[in-house]
């Protein structure tokens, strides 16, 4: 249930006497001053006032109160019915209704949407550190390429060594920009 002394709050803030006299027909004058619908006079002696949480005052009948007030008396309601019906009668949206209970079908697909999401970022972690993982075995697998070009290269190569050497240098190069696509995807940068 809403609750009610807020949303009559609320109102009173918004909705003056004066805005709902002259909704319900009783036309005031520049003064705020009309006739008064609970008894017959000639001349107005109700006052509607244009500040919202000044209210209304009758001085025929002596009565007198808030624009709830006026409008439960007018229309003979219970507060509840009195905010219903300033809320239709000015469209202000007030919360007025607790949030419906989901059906069946939508709790099902609001849970599968939850275990769908929750899935999602248990993969795009698992991808995260897989790349990160492979990143690593890559940086590796170039330094001990590297350490064995520099080892190599310290030594004098022969002819068949030669080949060897050039083909270590190409797969440490490689290995090179395996590191740098990694590090793209790890940052989540396309490289395209």
């Amino acid at each position: 249930m809403p609750d009610i002394r807020g949303l009559a709050a609320e109102i009173k803030d918004r909705v003056s006497s004066w805005e709902m006299g002259v909704q319900m027909g009783l036309a005031p004058d520049r003064n705020g001053y009309c006739k008064c619908p609970f008894h017959s006079e000639k001349t107005g002696s109700l006052r509607l006032y244009k500040q919202g949480r000044r209210g209304w005052y009758c001085y025929g009948c002596h009565e007198g109160g808030s624009v709830l007030d006026l409008v439960m008396k007018y229309y003979q309601l219970d507060l509840w019915g009195a905010i219903l019906h300033i809320d239709a009668a000015f469209h202000l949206a007030l919360p007025l209704l607790p949030p419906k209970p989901l059906t069946v079908r939508e709790q099902r697909e609001m849970d599968f949407r939850r275990r769908f999401s929750q899935s999602q970022r248990e993969t795009e972690e698992q991808y995260q550190k897989a790349v990160l993982d492979a990143f690593w075995l890559a940086g590796d697998f170039y330094n001990q390429i590297d350490v064995e070009l520099r080892s190599r290269a310290l030594r004098g190569l022969s002819e068949a060594e030669n080949e060897d050497f050039w083909r270590l240098v190409k797969l440490r190069e490689d290995a090179r920009e395996a590191m740098e696509d990694l590090a793209m995807y790890a940052i989540g940068c396309d490289t395209a």
